[in-house]
């Protein structure tokens, strides 16, 4: 769910050997934008639990796993030259993933103090929150489960220990070993989760299966900067796209967040992500600029939903209509997809951008350079049109984008 410009990759005479070029994938900012409506999609089905909609919501479970891949799709592909150290690509992740995630906790709290009904379910402390903003997976006080402060942020506490374990990775250039490295840290992880089954909160995350989703990501964008997936034939991709999405749909639904998740969503998350790069190499190219906008907007759609949600569910009780009328419960639920969107959309432009943009100006890991490259490689290139490429040498995530 975090973020980045348009996905592209760098062609040149890396340290793997391999022949590759600065190309845009529009459609991973595409898929993007479905995950994020996927996700506020089915959390419609919890915020406005007393409003009837006939339709499943399940599908949109596996947004999550979605961006899963996707990222783990991300951070292979931008640094796979060999040219990221470990400093420059931490200084990175935490300017793209803590501000607007830190306002959004503190909105949270500022909320909780004020209109304490708002939640659910929420108790707080001071440890609580701290160790929420630190990504830190903890018990959640006075209820069940590790869950953060800000609730959906326990997807950034995965995305934070890959960013952990894969910066720690790039002491390595060879993106080959990378990769091998990181897939057996991964399996001997939740190998050990299935067995012992921890109960701190902390190993529970480490070792769950949810980290196979990145590293299947990972596997992808390595055979995307290899070529490999630009040897499969179009009309094959799409079939397994459709199969995957298909069986996600048959089979998702009330597996938990274990190995059965992991199986019946991310691995169909993983190949409808190889299909589309597949067919993108091969010249199948849809461009909508929708979903290039949500795909630039998908992690402000993310934390801000819930907000969105709260609000529409507290101003339903004031409206004279039975939440059991079906028409009242489809207005409800399409109108709070249409707002969850546009105020995240707005949240994109009004602050994570503008913020991203004046922080990078200052942040001290504008400072931390990549490692020197031999004068028979190639430099990164001028970046023409947003890239991922660009962020990942610039440390801006609108790199080439107009502002």
């Amino acid at each position: 769910m975090v973020g980045h410009p348009p996905l592209s990759w760098l062609k040149g005479s890396g340290p793997d050997g391999v022949a590759y070029a600065h190309v845009t994938i529009h459609s991973i900012q595409h898929l993007r934008g479905i995950a994020a409506i996927g996700v506020v999609y089915f959390h419609t089905k919890v915020y406005l639990a007393d409003f009837i909609w006939p339709l499943g919501r399940q599908f949109g479970y596996g947004g999550v796993d979605l961006f899963f891949v996707i990222s783990g799709l991300i951070m292979m592909v931008t640094t796979f030259d060999g040219r990221e150290t470990p400093g420059s690509f931490y200084s990175k992740r935490i300017l793209r993933v803590v501000p607007l995630y830190w306002a959004a906790t503190l909105a949270c709290v500022a909320l909780f103090v004020i209109v304490p009904s708002a939640f659910l379910k929420q108790s707080a402390s001071v440890q609580h929150v701290l160790l929420s903003m630190l990504f830190v997976p903890h018990s959640s006080p006075g209820e069940a489960g590790a869950a953060p402060f800000l609730k959906i942020g326990w997807t950034l506490n995965f995305e934070m220990f890959f960013y952990f374990v894969f910066g720690l990775t790039l002491w390595m250039r060879n993106a080959k070993w990378r990769l091998a490295v990181i897939a057996v840290l991964f399996a001997a992880l939740v190998t050990a989760g299935a067995i012992f089954e921890p109960r701190n909160a902390a190993l529970a995350y480490y070792t769950s299966p949810f980290v196979l989703e990145f590293l299947m990501g990972a596997a992808i964008g390595y055979l995307a900067c290899t070529g490999a997936l630009g040897k499969v034939r179009a009309g094959f991709a799409v079939l397994a796209a459709g199969t995957a999405a298909a069986l996600a749909l048959a089979f998702g639904g009330g597996q938990g967040d274990g190995l059965a998740r992991t199986v019946i969503f991310g691995i169909p998350a993983a190949v409808i992500v190889a299909a589309a790069i597949a067919c993108e190499q091969r010249g199948w190219r849809l461009r909508s600029s929708l979903l290039e906008r949500l795909g630039d907007a998908s992690y402000s759609i993310y934390l801000v939903h819930p907000f969105v949600l709260t609000a529409i569910r507290m101003g339903a009780k004031l409206l004279p209509f039975s939440p059991q009328s079906p028409l009242v419960g489809a207005c409800v639920v399409v109108l709070a997809v249409t707002l969850s969107i546009f105020g995240g959309y707005l949240v994109f432009r009004c602050f994570e951008r503008p913020v991203l943009g004046a922080m990078k100006r200052v942040w001290p890991g504008r400072g931390v350079r990549t490692r020197h490259t031999n004068s028979h490689e190639p430099s990164v290139p001028a970046i023409s049109s947003p890239s991922l490429a660009g962020y990942a040498s610039t440390g801006d995530p609108y790199a080439g984008r107009s502002r």
